[in-house]
């Protein structure tokens, strides 16, 4: 099985027996796994260790830069114009098979790379954000200190908080857990330090299913149920007994915030809710 890279022979074309085997055919066993032998200098090997990034471009494809990762440095030197060099296996994925064997490599090694806590940081912020896509989760980061805090000097130390919430605790764990294995995927691909420090988790508290009954009855037509993210004393209330809420509109939607307001007369619909609610807990 394979692919075949060159024929050596024709049909019909007598082979003739001699002590050398001849090579009839060139056959790639898997094309999309290959292989880069990179010559680098004396000078420079010493640099070089198995597992570092490699990054390389091909005349095929001038402004696509491939990836790789060093495989094997052998020991065996090479000498060309009274350069000594070293071959540097570096391995490949291909899986779109756009690389063909013999073509020439244009590679760079990093050996070396700056180690930028706040990159990656920000990356892994970038990811969080993206959980806004789930209707079911809210991944927030509210807090973020930097130091040394330098104009000139890069960050040598991210502090960050997270912050995941759920009416589905399911789903919360499952998020936490993906976010926590993504940052440790960000920093080993950076060179960087991670330390999680769990602070605080508790599961989703659900209200009264006779409470919110009560609620939406009290409210009358056009009543919408709604989760809430927030934190509430309700989680500590729903320990000794059942709880309901009825929320009351702020301005522009801005809540537990110093900015959040709301009118007088959304007030006074609020507490003839309320009134009715208690009426009807009372008469149950």
């Amino acid at each position: 099985d394979g692919v075949v890279i060159s024929r050596n022979i024709e049909v019909c074309q007598t082979v003739a027996a001699s002590f050398n085997t001849p090579k009839l055919f060139v056959i790639a066993n898997d094309l999309s796994k290959m292989e880069i032998e990179a010559m680098v200098s004396e000078a420079d090997v010493g640099g070089v260790e198995e597992g570092q990034p490699v990054t390389f471009t091909v005349d095929a494809f001038p402004t696509r830069q491939f990836r790789g990762a060093v495989k094997q440095v052998r020991y065996a030197p090479t000498t060309n114009q009274n350069v000594v060099t070293y071959t540097t296996v570096v391995g490949v994925n291909n899986d779109d098979l756009k690389l063909r064997p013999g073509m020439t490599a244009n590679s760079s090694i990093i050996t070396a790379q700056r180690r930028d806590a706040l990159v990656g940081a920000s990356i892994f912020v970038e990811a969080v954000d993206a959980v806004r896509e789930n209707p079911d989760l809210v991944a927030t980061v509210g807090r973020l200190s930097v130091r040394p805090g330098a104009a000139n000097v890069i960050p040598g130390e991210v502090n960050l908080s997270l912050d995941v919430r759920s009416p589905d605790d399911e789903k919360r764990e499952v998020e936490c857990e993906h976010l926590l294995k993504l940052a440790g995927e960000i920093a080993r691909r950076r060179n960087l330090e991670l330390t999680v420090s769990p602070v605080s988790e508790r599961p989703a508290v659900g209200c009264s299913p006779r409470m919110i009954a009560l609620l939406l009855k009290a409210i009358g037509e056009g009543a919408v149920e709604v989760p809430s993210g927030a934190g509430h004393d309700g989680v500590y209330m729903s320990e000794i007994t059942e709880i309901g809420m009825l929320f009351v509109r702020c301005k522009g939607g801005i809540s537990h915030n110093p900015a959040e307001s709301v009118t007088a007369g959304d007030v006074a619909v609020a507490i003839d809710v309320l009134g009715r609610f208690l009426q009807m807990l009372a008469e149950e």
